[in-house]
C-alpha cells in the first residue's frame, strides 16, 4: 500500500498535466470499487469511507 507522501504526490502530480480533474464522490465501499472499475484514478470520500 501506498504511503500518504507517496499518495500526496500522485495527486499533486495529477495538476500538472493537461486538463481537468474529475473526483467523483464515492459514498460508501460499493461505490468506490464501481468508480475504480469504471477507470477514474483518483475518488473524493465522505466522511464514513476516511478514518
Amino acid at each position: 500500500m501506498a504511503s500518504l507522501l507517496e499518495k500526496a504526490t500522485r495527486f499533486s502530480a495529477l495538476h500538472t498535466k493537461p486538463g481537468i480533474i474529475v473526483l467523483p464522490n464515492a459514498w460508501d465501499p460499493g461505490s468506490a470499487i464501481v468508480l475504480v472499475e469504471a477507470g477514474f484514478r483518483v475518488l473524493a470520500t465522505t466522511r464514513t469511507l476516511t478514518r
